[in-house]
This record gives C-alpha cells, structure tokens and sequence, in this order.
C-alpha cells in the first residue's frame, strides 16, 4: 500500500489531468442519474471511493478533503 501512496504522490499531476477529463463525463450524465435515482447509486460510489482514496492516500474519509489543494497527498490527522 505504501508503493501506491508513494506513485500517487509522485503522479499527482496525472491524477488531477484524468480528474479534469473525468468530471466533466459525469456531470454530463446526471439526467442517467437521476433516471436511476442518486441514492440508489450513492452507497456504490461511496464504497467505490472509500476504497480508492484509501489505497492511493491513505485517506480516512473524515469529510475534511484537500486532496486536490495538497498534491494529491493527504495531510489531515484524522481520529
């Protein structure tokens, strides 16, 4: 785990460019969204990116998120 934090960090700069092509895909199907309905798809996405944040940074999803301020490197001490 420790070997992908570390390529995280150092990709930071790739991460955010696939974030910026991302983002905009997915507010473009928010009418597929809601067609399905948000809190259908919320726990998916919130065990998607538990895991996801977790793996790369070590993230304990305490709500306080500068991931995108900070390098892509988590700096929070989370309880």
């Amino acid at each position: 785990m420790y070997a992908m934090r570390l390529w995280a960090t150092r990709h930071a700069r790739l991460l955010e460019a696939g974030y910026n092509i991302f983002d905009p895909i997915v507010k473009a199907l928010d009418p597929l969204w809601r067609g399905i309905g948000y809190k259908r798809l919320e726990k998916p996405f919130v065990v998607l990116e538990t895991w996801t944040k977790g793996a790369l940074f070590d993230c304990q999803m305490c709500g306080r998120c500068i991931l995108r301020a900070s390098g892509m490197s988590c700096s929070m001490n989370c309880p």
